[in-house]
C-alpha cells in the first residue's frame, strides 16, 4: 500500500498538455510569389510553455521542406497567451508541376523559471503538421500520357501513393510520385473495400492489400462485411467471416450472412429458410425462426413469424407488410395507407399517408396535393415539423445521405439541397447523381459539375467525356492528351 501511495503522489505531480494551434492545415500554391500563412498558438494551461519549430523531410521525392522558412524557431507562452508564427514557402523557378509535401514539427521543450530551475515535471508533447504545396493549380496534379495509358480499363482506384487499374486481365500499379508503372500482376480487381482489394483470378477471389505485397487469400466469393477490417467470404459453398489477414472469425457454415450493422448480422442455416441473428464473434443471439427480419446497429429488431410481425421487445404489430429498406427507418403498410417505424428507438407514426419514399434515412419525402416536401425524420417523429415547410417542388430525388435534388417540371431542372446543412445551390442541373461519398455530380448541357458534399461547393467542372474516375479523395479527368488528377479536399 505504501508503494502504491508513493507512485500516486509521483504521478499526481506530473501535468499533461497538448498543443493548441490554428489553423491545422497548410495546403497552398507555392509557385509564383509563394505561400505566406500565419498560425496562432494558444496556451490554455496554467503554466508557461515553450515550443521549438523545425521542418522534417518526408522521405519522398517531391519534398519542399528546403523551400520553406519560419518567422520564429522558438517561442514562449504565458498562461492564456496567444502568439503567431508565419510560414513562407516558395518553390524555385522551373521545378516540376505537381504536389509537394513537408512536415512542420512543433516540439514542447522544458521551461526554465526565473530562479533558473525547471518548472515542475510535465509530459512534453510534439505535433507534426503535414504540409502540402502545389506548383501549378492547387489540388491538381498532371499525369503524362506517355507513362500512363488508361484506354480500355475495367477497374481503377487511387490511393495516397498509387493509381491502380485493370486492363486485359492484368492489374497495373502506377506510382503517383515517380510518375511511372511500378509493377503489374495477373488477375483483375473487382472492387476496393477499405484497405483491401478483391481480386479475381480465373474463378477464384483473392484479398490483397493496397501495395499487393501481402500473402493472397483465395475464396469462392468475397463481400464487404459492413465492419472495417473484416469480410464475409464463401468457402466450399458456405459463408463465414474473416479479418483482413485471413483469420477466421465466424466459421464457414451458413447459407446466408447479411452485411453487419454494428455487431449484428442476419443469417440463414442450411436446414431451413428462416432467419436469425448472429454477432460479430459468431454467437447466436436469435434462432432462425423468422420469414422476414430487420435489425439495427443497437440490436433492436423486427421480424415476421407465422404471418405476424414482432419487435425485439416482443410487441405484436398489426400491420400488413414491411417495405424492405436497408436503413433504420422502415416504411409499413396497413389498410392501403403508409406509416413509418424508427427501428433504432422503436417509435412509430400513424398510417395516414398515400405514399412515402422508400429510401428513408435522415429525411423522407411527403406528398401534399401533388407537391412534394422534404422532412427531417427526427423532426417528424418528434412532431416538430414547421408549419411553413417548403412544398413547392414537383418532385424530389434522393442522391446520397442528406443530399437531395429538388425538381421543377416546367424548367426541367433539379437544384442541389443538403438537408443536414440547409444549403441549397441556385445553379440548376439537368441531372444530379452520386459520384462518391464526398462528391455529387451535376449535369449541365455537355458538362459535369463536381460538388463537394462537405461544404456544398462546386470545386471543378469538365466536359462529360473527360471524366475517367472519381472516389472520395480524387477526381481523374482526361486533359487534352494527358490526365488531370484533382485532390477533392485540397482544391
Amino acid at each position: 500500500m505504501k508503494i502504491l501511495l508513493v507512485l500516486f503522489l509521483l504521478i499526481s505531480k506530473l501535468s499533461f498538455s497538448y498543443i493548441n494551434i490554428y489553423p491545422v492545415k497548410f495546403v497552398e500554391r507555392i509557385d509564383n510569389e509563394g505561400a505566406y500563412k500565419k498560425f496562432v498558438l494558444y496556451n490554455k494551461s496554467e503554466d508557461r510553455v515553450r515550443y521549438r519549430f523545425y521542418f522534417e523531410k518526408t522521405n519522398k521525392k517531391m519534398d519542399m521542406s528546403d523551400w520553406c522558412s519560419l518567422s520564429l524557431t522558438s517561442l514562449e507562452l504565458e498562461p492564456l497567451e496567444r502568439k503567431e508564427i508565419v510560414i513562407l514557402c516558395k518553390a524555385p523557378e522551373n521545378v516540376l508541376r505537381g504536389r509537394y509535401t513537408a512536415k512542420l514539427a512543433i516540439k514542447e521543450v522544458d521551461v526554465v523559471s526565473k530562479d533558473r530551475n525547471l518548472q515542475h515535471k510535465r509530459y512534453l508533447t510534439k505535433l507534426i503538421l503535414n504540409m502540402v504545396g502545389y506548383v501549378g493549380e492547387r489540388g491538381v496534379a498532371m499525369l503524362k500520357s506517355e507513362e500512363l495509358n488508361l484506354e480500355g480499363i475495367k477497374f481503377i482506384d487511387i490511393n495516397d501513393s498509387n493509381l491502380i487499374f485493370t486492363r486485359q486481365g492484368r492489374t497495373y500499379i502506377y506510382n503517383l510520385e515517380q510518375k511511372k508503372i511500378q509493377n503489374n500482376y495477373d488477375g483483375e480487381i473487382l472492387e476496393r473495400v477499405n484497405d483491401r482489394y478483391i481480386l479475381k483470378i480465373k474463378n477464384r477471389y483473392e484479398l490483397r492489400n493496397l501495395d499487393f505485397y501481402d500473402k493472397s487469400l483465395s475464396y469462392e466469393e468475397v463481400l464487404e462485411s459492413g465492419n472495417i477490417g473484416t469480410f464475409i467470404v464463401k468457402k466450399d459453398n458456405k459463408y463465414g467471416v474473416i479479418n483482413k489477414d485471413g483469420k477466421v472469425l465466424i466459421d464457414f457454415k451458413y447459407k446466408i450472412l447479411e452485411k453487419f450493422k454494428g455487431e449484428f448480422s442476419i443469417y440463414q442455416n442450411f436446414d431451413n429458410y428462416k432467419k436469425g441473428i448472429i454477432d460479430s464473434k459468431g454467437k447466436i443471439l436469435l434462432n432462425p425462426i423468422f420469414d422476414e427480419l430487420y435489425i439495427t446497429k443497437n440490436g433492436n429488431w423486427l421480424g415476421k413469424k407465422k404471418g405476424l410481425y414482432f419487435t425485439s421487445n416482443m410487441k405484436v404489430l398489426k400491420i400488413d407488410r414491411i417495405i424492405p429498406n436497408k436503413k433504420d427507418i422502415l416504411v409499413y403498410e396497413k389498410d392501403n395507407k403508409y406509416g413509418l417505424i424508427n427501428l433504432f428507438n422503436l417509435k412509430f407514426t400513424e398510417n395516414i399517408y398515400e405514399s412515402i419514399s422508400q429510401e428513408v434515412d435522415t429525411g423522407f419525402i411527403l406528398e401534399n396535393e401533388g407537391k412534394y416536401s422534404l422532412i427531417k425524420s427526427g423532426e417528424f417523429f418528434e412532431n416538430k415539423i414547421e408549419n411553413d415547410v417548403d412544398t413547392q417542388h414537383d418532385y424530389i430525388i434522393k442522391i446520397d445521405d442528406d443530399i437531395y435534388g429538388l425538381g421543377n417540371f416546367k424548367r426541367k431542372s433539379l437544384k442541389y439541397y443538403n438537408l443536414y446543412t440547409g444549403v441549397k445551390l441556385e445553379q440548376e442541373f439537368k441531372n444530379l447523381k452520386k459520384g462518391s461519398s464526398e462528391v455529387v455530380v451535376g449535369e449541365v448541357k455537355d458538362e459535369y459539375y463536381f460538388i463537394r458534399s462537405s461544404d456544398s461547393k462546386i470545386i471543378a467542372k469538365t466536359k462529360k467525356d473527360n471524366l475517367i474516375y472519381i472516389n472520395k479523395k480524387y477526381i481523374l479527368l482526361k486533359e487534352k492528351i494527358d490526365y488531370k488528377l484533382i485532390n477533392i479536399q485540397e482544391i
